[in-house]
């Protein structure tokens, strides 16, 4: 009976283990949001530049530009990007805008003399912590789809690991429990009858010890034969994946009659010859 439920306990216990560190630890899934969080910052710290730089042309020209002039009119924040020591340095300007570290343009919204619901979607109305967005003044928002959906992605990994995590540690502590209080019955087989302390302490320790050992033999041959999705190029999905949101954005915009014919056939005839570059 106590080899029986002995074997159970170790074949089931190296089990959720090793599924539990699987799925916990992937390597692509980590190196994704280690380089979404190194980009995510760059953003925020560019986005500070742009509203000085919108404000400063505010206070010069006496006006925003409009949703369809967008952030290009502005020649100082243009001629700005990839000069200077400040964090627009590693911004690239090109005919669809000026660029994020995530690849697709920054969304600039001017909402003067529109319907605030044609708004009721966009990214900046979201971002409470202003993360991935920033306000410039009423009615005046840039933000970055990009940075939005990467600040998402790294934050549903970071509670769908916790949640593995504590779901394998209920599961490992609900079969040790199990497994010593069966132990305990086996090693007292009458109510009056003294347990073999020692015994029940031995027994734990070496089958903790050999699930321990199979884990750790296991792990490369479950990586190897098991792998989880890996991203070949996280930087180059990356960018695909902001674009096509950002894409998806400029269309909505365009339906709720925000942006103009022009300025959409303008951007989408830019990302198609970039894409094919």
């Amino acid at each position: 009976m106590i080899t029986d439920m002995r074997f159970v306990y170790l074949a089931l216990g190296t089990l959720v283990i090793i599924a539990g560190l699987r799925l916990a630890y992937n390597p692509s899934a980590d190196i994704d949001a280690r380089l979404a969080d190194n980009k995510i910052g760059i953003t925020r710290a560019q986005l500070l530049s742009i509203k000085q730089f919108l404000q400063s042309h505010r206070a010069s020209e006496g006006h925003y530009p409009n949703i369809n002039e967008g952030l290009l009119s502005v020649k100082p924040l243009v001629e700005a990007c990839g000069r200077g020591p400040g964090p627009l340095r590693r911004a690239q300007v090109s005919t669809i805008g000026i660029l994020t570290p995530f690849g697709e343009p920054f969304i600039y919204e001017n909402r003067t003399g529109f319907d605030p619901t044609k708004f009721s979607d966009s990214g900046a109305n979201f971002d409470r912590r202003g993360v991935y967005s920033v306000r410039v003044d009423e009615n005046i928002y840039v933000w970055s789809v990009g940075s939005q959906r990467a600040f998402q992605a790294a934050a549903n990994w970071k509670r769908l690991r916790a949640a593995i995590v504590a779901l394998t540690i209920i599961i490992s502590a609900s079969l040790l429990t199990f497994y010593i209080r069966s132990t305990l019955r086996w090693l007292r087989p009458k109510p009056n009858h003294p347990i073999h302390l020692r015994r029940a302490i031995s027994l734990l320790a070496t089958d903790t010890a050999v699930i321990a050992l199979a884990t750790l033999a296991a792990m490369p041959f479950v990586e190897r034969e098991y792998p989880l999705m890996q991203n070949p190029d996280s930087e180059l999905s990356q960018t695909i994946r902001a674009r096509r949101d950002y894409v998806s954005v400029i269309a909505s915009y365009h339906d709720r009659k925000v942006l103009s014919d022009t300025a959409y056939d303008h951007i989408i005839d830019a990302l198609t010859a970039s894409n094919k570059k």
